[in-house]
């Protein structure tokens, strides 16, 4: 794989995708990864998976979150922050580069806002 793009990202974006939600389900419903055409949406399918392992792993509940439908805004501060406890942990996807803050340690905020950096991935 080769290195296309990097794009800033803000957690609460992310847990919102349609890529993370699905891989968040995946998980809960204990479905096998299904990365197959996802391309450059592969890392939010995975860090959907994560989140939602990292949360199972702390002995937290899974909230149901559909893939077709928009994440609840009252389980969505506790998604994000599980996003971000799990990528400054450095769970994050084999192979992927850690996700960091624009400055400052993993998981500072700016702005008020979270934000990690993505690296979107394409086959060579």
């Amino acid at each position: 794989m080769t290195q296309l793009s990097d794009h800033w990202v803000t957690a609460e974006a992310m847990v919102r995708s349609g890529a993370w939600r699905q891989g968040f389900e995946d998980f809960r419903m204990g479905r096998p990864p299904r990365f197959e055409g996802r391309g450059a949406k592969a890392l939010a399918y995975e860090y959907g998976r994560l989140t939602a392992a990292h949360l199972c792993g702390q002995g937290r509940p899974l909230p149901r979150i559909a893939a077709t439908r928009a994440v609840p805004a009252h389980h969505l501060p506790d998604l994000v922050r599980a996003l971000m406890d799990c990528a400054a942990m450095g769970d994050g996807p084999t192979g992927a580069a850690p996700a960091r803050p624009r400055a400052g340690p993993p998981g500072r905020r700016r702005r008020g806002i979270r934000i990690f950096r993505l690296r979107f991935l394409r086959r060579g």
